[in-house]
């Protein structure tokens, strides 16, 4: 007679058998994320919530792998049109819902447990930790400390556990192309989040005010800005995916899709780093494409080019006073002049630790009604520069070296774009806050899979074909 636990393992083993075909395929990411956006446009957040959180607790139960897990981590954010204020008006329902998530995490690491290994990124994520637990150590002035705890948790342990986890759970099975389903599962979920811009957008102008939040700016579960950063980093996993696909053009046509984005979030930073670096994947994408998709790319770049020139000359021609009085507007700072300043005032006050980032907060909150400043000083550099002093500069700076090397381990095709979806992200975070927000997660993840997928050696992807001519 089997024993319960013979019983639940023949179950297991029945289940995975059953949907594995499903949960490594585009099947996944897709459903995951179409449930998120039908429930979230009927604002039946916490239904959509529930749906997606059980999916992911069958498979935290039936497999012993994180990679199917990484559509869920990136959806479960978008379910939601306001989780504050949800949370505060049935915070019960809200708790009840993850109580489920707990329970199969708890059993997941109970039934498949596993060695713990940690690498050079690992430490360097703990460096970056303790560079929030000391700044501000020479102030001495430790009544703020605590106010920017959540700033503490989002870009000093939250990278540190993602990175922890997906590093030692992550099983890159060669029965399935897991690079192309790790690029599909980000794109499905930037795909979902530029999807809940436009629909705003559409109820703007349809209906009324958009009720949560001001658009462009805070935007539900995250802010509009946030969403441009996510459409930079998945526009080169575009370019990967289109590479070898039979269907270049519906790629070239998500990418599109995400350059609208931008244009509609109404960030002057996000679409200059897209200009900026569009060339370079251009190029990039046609000396890599296979022969058979050269044609179509060049017909695409001509498509390109020609309506690049057809809107600057438009512009110049007739509408140049226009033009010119945009381009001194998004040259202006929108409002970012002053939380620049008072970071520079901060970093001189106390230039070794800085003034901590709780301090920081504080200082920033004294201009918010004036300046809009909203507890960041709206770039990477002033804002580490302000908060942790030049300690903490030379560790972010070590940071970005290790996360580049980190994925250009290998020299892969996917390293390649992963890189430049990494420029792109840490481009826009000059201006922005994208290493203080939910996008952090999101790179984190990326860099920790491309970094074990490179160790799995070459993308198993054929030279571009050329036609070599012998020489007589």
């Amino acid at each position: 007679m089997f024993s319960i636990r013979e019983k639940i393992n023949n179950l297991i083993f029945i289940a995975r058998e059953k949907t594995s075909p499903y949960v490594y395929s585009y099947f996944l990411p897709l459903l995951s994320a179409l449930v998120a956006l039908l429930f979230w446009i009927a604002n039946l957040q916490l239904i959509g919530a529930t749906i997606v959180i059980l999916m992911a607790c069958f498979v935290l139960v039936v497999y012993d792998d994180f990679l199917p897990v990484i559509p869920f981590l990136f959806t479960v954010p978008m379910c939601f049109r306001d989780s504050v204020n949800l949370y505060a008006e049935s915070l019960a329902l809200g708790i009840i819902i993850f109580i489920p998530l707990v329970i199969s995490i708890v059993f997941h690491f109970v039934k498949y447990p596993f060695s713990v290994k940690l690498d050079k990124f690992f430490y360097t994520l703990l460096s970056v930790l303790g560079v929030f637990l000391i700044g501000g150590l020479f102030t001495w002035d430790f009544n703020n400390y605590f106010k920017a705890f959540d700033l503490l948790l989002m870009s000093g342990v939250m990278p540190l556990a993602v990175h922890f986890f997906f590093y030692n759970k992550v099983k890159l099975n060669d029965n399935i192309d897991y690079r192309k389903y790790f690029c599909f599962c980000f794109i499905c979920a930037t795909t979902l989040a530029c999807l809940q811009v436009c629909y705003a957008y559409f109820y703007i102008k349809v209906i009324g005010p958009w009720p949560y939040g001001r658009m462009p700016g805070n935007f539900c579960w995250a802010n509009s800005n946030n969403i441009v950063s996510l459409a930079l980093i998945a526009v080169p996993l575009c370019c990967y995916m289109m590479l070898s696909s039979k269907r270049a053009w519906a790629w070239f046509a998500e990418i599109v899709f995400l350059f609208v984005t931008v244009l509609l979030s109404g960030s002057d930073g996000g679409l200059a780093t897209l200009l900026v670096f569009i060339p370079f994947l251009m190029y990039h994408s046609y000396k890599n494409a296979y022969r058979s998709n050269r044609k179509v790319l060049f017909f695409l770049y001509f498509a390109i080019i020609s309506a690049g020139v057809l809107i600057i000359a438009y512009l110049f021609l007739f509408r140049f006073d226009n033009f010119f009085a945009y381009i001194l507007d998004s040259s202006s700072g929108n409002g970012r002049i002053y939380p620049y300043t008072l970071a520079l005032e901060n970093f001189l006050s106390q230039p070794i630790l800085g003034v901590g980032f709780g301090n920081g907060k504080v200082s920033l909150e004294a201009i918010i009604h004036t300046h809009n400043a909203y507890g960041f000083f709206h770039s990477t550099l002033l804002h580490i520069l302000a908060c942790a002093g030049i300690v903490g500069v030379i560790v972010y700076a070590i940071y970005y070296v290790v996360r580049v090397k980190y994925l250009a381990k290998g020299d892969t095709l996917l390293s390649k774009y992963a890189i430049f979806s990494f420029f792109l992200f840490a481009s826009y975070a000059m201006v922005d806050t994208s290493e203080f927000n939910i996008v952090l997660m999101f790179m984190t993840t990326i860099i920790t899979v491309v970094g074990l997928i490179n160790k799995k050696g070459s993308d198993d992807k054929p030279l571009p074909l050329y036609v070599k001519i012998p020489k007589f």
